[in-house]
């Protein structure tokens, strides 16, 4: 991953103006495309769903590979 610049992103809209921090963005980015998969959202169903789960109930009750899994 490239280094980037601390940069402050300004956007405007209606008279309002909102600043952003570029760094702060882009690992909101990176996070929001991780999860915005079909897999690792039936995982964090599940997790929400119960206490506490180890890696092997998450793939003996998803049906799944222990590697794909973890």
């Amino acid at each position: 991953m490239k280094k980037q610049k601390n940069e402050i992103v300004s956007l405007k809209k209606g008279g309002k103006e909102i600043q952003l921090d570029y760094a702060d963005l882009r690992k909101a980015v990176l996070v929001l495309r991780a999860v915005n998969h079909k897999l690792r959202q039936r995982i964090i169903d599940l997790l929400e769903e119960n206490d506490s789960m180890t890696v092997t109930d998450i793939y003996i009750k998803l049906r799944l590979e222990q590697s794909v899994a973890s």
